[in-house]
């Protein structure tokens, strides 16, 4: 990855991960009303056509019982949620609170959505925003090797115009947080449509935002090889860098963060890690993930209740900062070139230019490795003009004047040269040559 490839631009992060945080509070005049709110909550009693919320049976042993998403249907749902239920055993009733966390990919919310649809959240249905839409998960898979983790199209982006990305990503996210008031209180508040009992009286309060990830993409030749460079260079910067190749389950096909691919993790305290990985063999993704104590990290202007969309716009605009921060260290550490790519490249257009032909592909190979240059030869020698050709558009050889005329002569272009000088170099045959001439070693 080049450097004019790293070129970060505040606005064009997008939203990934996010972790909300619920207290949603329960008014019950007794241990038994508040028992059967939470069998029929949960489906059990089959009054809930998609059952979100599934918590455990309240009973004298159980006293904290745990709330999890509902996953024993045949629907799914694409946020994930648990907590617990408290303070609900009381005999003169009282006030129960329901502590939920639930995180949202909005990554993946996006990527599940048609596109008509992103116009008009509110008009969806909770079912429409939060189920897995499986045509489109397999229209993803398909197309990416990813899943739906990744997005597809400019529309899902914001549009082609960056000035209306920044206001893309709010409307978004506050079309997604109506969505999900609006899917706990089909869930969770008694009224005349779900069948939930009415002598339960059930208030939600405004989420707080506990966790958060922003990311750039950026697309490149080789993502592993774009990766392999910044791990080669920020390890040689900082010990805080940790290098993690993931390994495949044997029935998927795909690289990205979990499948074939590489990643660099830069731990920047015990609440802020940048992540910079291979998404698709083609796209490198830069991460940053707010852990714990996002206000403190990300919102310290902030005072007061804030909307997720109003924390998640400092958080992108801190998220810029630090990663422009890791960018500057990066241009000062890292060449101008990368040599993993560069070295991808020269062995791929030796094979095209030999177009299918290996024996001329493998002589060419040798020579340009060992000697540099090459001489063309007739038609049907192994460097024939239209060889040589296609190396010359490819940017692999130049032709070089030869004195007193003779064939046409070609030599490797000065980043090839120096890519193989370096993997010259390091071969134990030449480090024990320059050992042998070290003054230092000789005796």
């Amino acid at each position: 990855m080049h450097h004019s490839d790293f070129e970060l631009v505040q606005g064009e992060s997008i939203p990934d991960r996010l972790v909300l945080s619920y207290d949603i509070e329960i008014d019950y005049p007794n241990p038994s009303a508040i028992a059967d709110w939470v069998e029929d909550v949960s489906g059990r009693d089959g009054f809930v056509s998609f059952p979100f919320i599934e918590i455990d049976t309240l009973s004298t042993t159980n006293y904290v019982p745990k709330a999890r998403t509902a996953t024993r249907y045949e629907h799914r749902w694409i946020v994930n949620a648990h907590g617990d239920l408290k303070n609900a055993r009381r005999e003169a009733g009282g006030k129960a609170v329901l502590v939920l966390t639930i995180e949202l990919n909005m990554t993946r919310f996006l990527a599940n959505q048609p596109e008509r649809n992103l116009p008009n959240l509110d008009a969806l249905t909770p079912q429409d925003l939060f189920l897995q839409d499986d045509e489109l998960l397999r229209a993803a898979r398909a197309a990416t090797l990813v899943g739906d983790n990744f997005l597809l199209g400019t529309a899902r982006r914001g549009g082609t115009c960056f000035a209306h990305r920044d206001d893309f990503n709010r409307q978004m996210l506050d079309g997604v947080t109506r969505g999900l008031f609006r899917l706990l209180a089909e869930s969770l508040v008694p009224d005349d449509y779900n069948g939930l009992p009415r002598n339960i009286g059930v208030r939600i309060r405004p989420p707080v935002v506990s966790q958060a990830e922003v990311y750039w993409e950026f697309h490149t030749d080789s993502s592993l090889s774009a990766v392999g460079t910044v791990a080669d260079r920020m390890s040689m910067a900082s010990n805080q860098v940790k290098v993690r190749t993931y390994l495949p389950d044997s029935r998927e096909i795909s690289i990205d963060g979990e499948q074939n691919g590489m990643g660099v993790s830069i731990a920047l305290s015990d609440a802020v890690r940048v992540t910079i990985y291979a998404k698709t063999p083609t796209v490198i993704r830069l991460e940053i993930k707010y852990l714990k104590n996002l206000r403190n990290n990300a919102a310290r202007s902030l005072r007061g209740p804030q909307t997720v969309a109003a924390v998640l716009d400092a958080v992108h605009r801190d998220g810029f900062k630090r990663m422009n921060r890791i960018r500057d260290a990066f241009m000062q550490i890292a060449p101008h070139t990368d040599e993993r790519a560069d070295l991808l490249d020269f062995l791929r257009s030796i094979d095209l230019a030999a177009a299918g032909d290996q024996a001329r592909g493998k002589v060419m190979l040798e020579l340009l490795f060992n000697r540099g240059s090459v001489c063309e030869t007739i038609e049907e020698g192994f460097a024939p003009p239209s060889f040589c050709a296609r190396l010359v558009d490819s940017g692999i050889i130049e032709r070089v004047t030869v004195r007193h005329g003779g064939e046409q002569r070609y030599v490797l272009t000065a980043p090839y040269r120096s890519l193989v000088c370096s993997l010259m170099v390091v071969l134990p045959s030449q480090i024990a040559l320059q050992d042998e001439r070290n003054p230092a070693t000789m005796q």
